[in-house]
């Protein structure tokens, strides 16, 4: 735990001051430093906080506290740290707002459309392919044919439908001439 609060502070507050005034006379040598040196300033260490709340729940602690009349409730660490602000001196990123509804939603959009695309363009070179080999298969075209007519009506050339011929081509590599 001390590791992960080593530099943490918390702000020195009224009564705090009060509460920590009194324990220099009693607190252990070191952490009455401690708090001699942080009632100077306008934080204390979590460290600190925490290390005087150890000492007051112990039994020295208690003996000592009772010996000037001093409430044991007031050094518990809730009490310490009531009203206190954590890292006042921190500095903390920018906030950056959740995006409105509005914005969300033209995302949304864009992201349905997107997608609709894409499945409308598998649709479709799917639907080319089956096309082509029903009407293969209902005319007895061979496979090359088949392959190019795919391709032509997957393909930008493909303009009109005076590209469909009504026989095949004798190669399949030599396009007739009303389509190029």
């Amino acid at each position: 735990m001390a590791a992960a609060t080593a530099n943490l502070r918390v702000s020195l507050e009224p009564h705090l001051v009060e509460s920590l005034t009194p324990l220099q006379a009693i607190l252990p040598k070191e952490l009455a430093e401690q708090v001699a040196q942080s009632l100077l300033a306008s934080t204390i260490p979590y460290d600190t906080v925490i290390e005087i709340s150890k000492w007051s729940r112990s039994e020295p602690g208690q003996k000592a506290l009772d010996a000037h009349s001093l409430n044991h409730g007031d050094y518990n660490t809730i009490s310490l740290l009531a009203g206190a602000k954590t890292a006042p001196d921190g500095k903390f990123g920018d906030y950056t707002p959740p995006p409105d509804p509005a914005t969300v939603e033209k995302g949304k959009a864009r992201e349905r459309k997107a997608i609709t695309t894409l499945v409308n363009g598998v649709f479709s070179v799917l639907g080319v392919g089956f096309a082509a080999w029903w009407a293969s298969e209902r005319t007895g075209w061979i496979h090359e044919w088949v392959s190019h007519i795919a391709r032509r009506l997957n393909s930008s050339e493909f303009s009109s439908a005076s590209c469909f011929p009504s026989s095949p081509p004798l190669s399949w590599r030599s396009p007739r001439p009303e389509c190029t």
